[in-house]
């Protein structure tokens, strides 16, 4: 948030705040939550907890800290008062708009042995 000022946007039912100079996005959760069921009815909504170490941004509400969520595998800032926002850096809710519905990628599994974990490095490919 740069702080230069937010003017209100409306697309289609909903309402959000832009700022034109950083091109950040503040809206509700509740914003958030029906513009992802518009895309995929049956894409279940996760916001979860981040533990990313950087300063953490004033809510341009209540000015109290705001934590930092995972949504959609993109770190958010947002505030825990109830519909106070999530803050969306320039480019970012587009990120989350186009992931919604796609399944978390998951990591290899891990070899449960050192002898698996050699018979996996020297094997030919």
């Amino acid at each position: 948030m740069c702080g230069k000022g937010f003017s209100i946007r409306r697309v289609s039912q909903y309402s959000y705040e832009t700022c034109a100079s950083c091109h950040g996005v503040w809206m509700t959760r509740s914003t958030l939550i029906g513009m992802a069921f518009d895309i995929d009815p049956s894409a279940p909504f996760e916001m979860r907890q981040a533990n990313i170490d950087e300063p953490r941004r004033a809510c341009p509400d209540c000015r109290l800290p705001m934590n930092k969520a995972l949504v959609s595998r993109v770190p958010l800032d947002y505030c825990e008062q109830a519909e106070h926002g999530i803050w969306f850096d320039g480019g970012e809710l587009r990120q989350v708009l186009e992931r919604v519905g796609e399944p978390e990628p998951t990591t290899a599994e891990l070899p449960t042995n050192f002898r698996s974990l050699l018979g996996d490095f020297f094997s030919p490919s």
